[in-house]
């Protein structure tokens, strides 16, 4: 005889895998923001560009990992102190007489979007292209300087 499940339990495993998905997304925000390969649910993204960030004396300097894609398809931009790079990696068109056996190459659009920090000068931003690394040169505004308040007890007026 069958062992017997009652009708009225609900299914706990759909439960289990959203926490599970949902703890996963929270422990890979806190231990790296930036790493965003896969999405929310832990889908794998298209296509998403690797970014290496830099701090110099002088600058910040941005890598972004684009093989095979040129100046003219990538679209660099600073909003409110939010430096986006945006595209779209296209496959190459198929030949005819040709079958795929394997395809691990990913392509689709991206959007890589990063906080700058208070003392990046956005109007002398410059970007150079070499051989599909795209190098975002952030200069530091040196005019820029922290503003110390002092903290006082309440009691002491």
């Amino acid at each position: 005889m069958g062992t017997m499940v009652r009708s009225d339990q609900p299914d706990v495993k759909p439960l289990a895998r959203l926490r599970q998905n949902v703890s996963q997304a929270i422990r890979r925000f806190f231990s790296d923001p930036w790493e965003i390969e896969d999405d929310f649910l832990g889908r794998a993204a298209d296509f998403l560009p690797r970014i290496n960030i830099e701090e110099q004396t002088d600058r910040y300097v941005v890598e972004a990992e684009l093989p095979g894609m040129e100046a003219k398809e990538i679209e660099i931009t600073v909003y409110d102190g939010v430096l986006t790079i945006r595209g779209e990696k296209r496959r190459k068109t198929e030949r005819q007489d040709t079958r795929l056996y394997r395809v691990e190459s990913r392509y689709g659009a991206f959007r890589r979007s990063l906080a700058l920090p208070a003392d990046a000068d956005l109007k002398r931003i410059h970007v150079e292209n070499e051989n599909g690394m795209f190098y975002i040169t952030v200069p530091k505004n040196p005019d820029v300087s922290r503003l110390h308040i002092s903290v006082r007890n309440k009691r002491d007026k």
